[in-house]
């Protein structure tokens, strides 16, 4: 499953932001202010999709396959209130998730406004995830700037998703798995994802074209219990007009790279039963991460985002004597993955509504 650990990672990234600017027209043409003003019912919609082709190695003697992907969703943000202290509350849905995966030739299509039946049991339990999925709802908290400071409603939705797999949750394997499923869409873990767009912001909301401002964060991917440092460099290209808005146009580096794992403790009555993800290492750099950003600096709408990337993943896995399968008793030796990943983000409203 760790393809759906990538996919779902890629819904993370579908974070736009709203803000008002009163004084755009007094302010040189080279210069770009973000002010985070949202209005209640104000309601927008955003296409999010990735792409990842390359090759993966699996386990045993076989040959490096062939592998794409792509993953879309619709993300819809809605203020619901804005508190007297300029703090803002929105509610998050995900009403429609796409994706077509092909993998050694096996190929894989599930679309929530589209189901069909699935035709291996491991896709059924994609198609009722996602479709449990569309019907979350989170309440997400911004800072008076703009910053993501709470997420409500995630982890506790997520049990509800969980629980509709009914007979699927009992088969072997699926324990550990919805466990980390869990934490991995717990709403700590969604917070720190948020955050991504409000990197794109310059310091103090203010830049001029030619600025460059920096980011470093640190997050965990709680698939594999892994840390991982993380490091944006933004530039304002220049201010122009885009899709009949206003707009900043942002350059956006980034990189990422695992942090090395701690060495398991000794084992303690009532820990859960050692699963492949404890005798796994694992390592991620993402590099060559090159985006554009285009922000309508009257609204801090986040009306088109492009960016490609690569990353290079090394496996291994220890042996296990007490597997019941070959494979698992000679372990797997280090293996390397190069993936090729473009993200493409647009604001599907051409103005922003208000729902009645």
């Amino acid at each position: 499953m760790n393809i759906l650990r990538i996919a779902l990672m890629s819904w993370l990234a579908a974070v736009p932001a709203w803000a008002a600017d009163d004084a755009a027209t007094s302010r040189p043409a080279d210069t770009v202010e973000f002010c985070f003003a949202p209005t209640p019912g104000q309601v927008q919609r955003s296409r999010v999709a990735t792409t990842t082709f390359g090759s993966m190695r699996l386990f045993g003697s076989l040959p490096p396959q062939k592998f794409s992907q792509r993953f879309e969703q619709e993300v819809v943000m809605k203020c619901l209130r804005v508190n007297p202290d300029k703090t803002s509350v929105f509610a998050m849905t995900m009403p429609a998730i796409a994706m077509q995966m092909n993998l050694a030739g096996i190929k894989m299509e599930v679309d929530t406004r589209r189901p069909s039946p699935a035709t291996r049991p491991e896709f059924d339990i994609v198609n009722r995830l996602f479709s449990s999925m569309t019907k979350l709802e989170c309440t997400l908290t911004f800072s008076p700037e703009g910053e993501p400071l709470k997420v409500e409603g995630l982890s506790k939705g997520m049990e509800a998703v969980l629980e509709e797999l009914g007979e699927l949750a009992h088969r072997p394997g699926m324990k550990h798995l919805i466990k980390q499923m869990r934490e991995f869409l717990g709403d700590n873990i969604i917070e720190d994802h948020l955050r991504s767009t409000f990197r794109m912001f310059p310091d103090d909301g203010k830049a001029r074209v030619g600025d460059t401002w920096t980011r470093e964060w640190q997050m965990t991917l709680p698939m594999l219990n892994i840390a991982s440092q993380g490091r944006g460099e933004y530039e304002l290209l220049g201010v122009e007009e885009f899709r009949g808005r206003p707009c900043a146009k942002i350059r956006v580096k980034s990189s990422m790279s695992t942090l090395p794992k701690a060495a398991p403790g000794p084992a303690k009555a009532g820990d859960a039963e050692p699963t492949i993800f404890d005798r796994m290492q694992f390592s991620m750099n993402a590099s060559g991460g090159n985006g554009t950003a285009y922000i309508d600096y009257t609204t801090g709408d986040l009306v088109q985002y492009r960016e490609v990337q690569r990353i290079t993943m090394e496996m291994s896995i220890a042996p296990d004597p007490q597997a019941s399968e070959d494979e698992g008793r000679e372990g797997l030796a280090k293996v390397s993955q190069i993936l090729n990943t473009s993200v493409e983000i647009d604001l599907l409203d051409e103005k922003p509504t208000s729902a009645e």
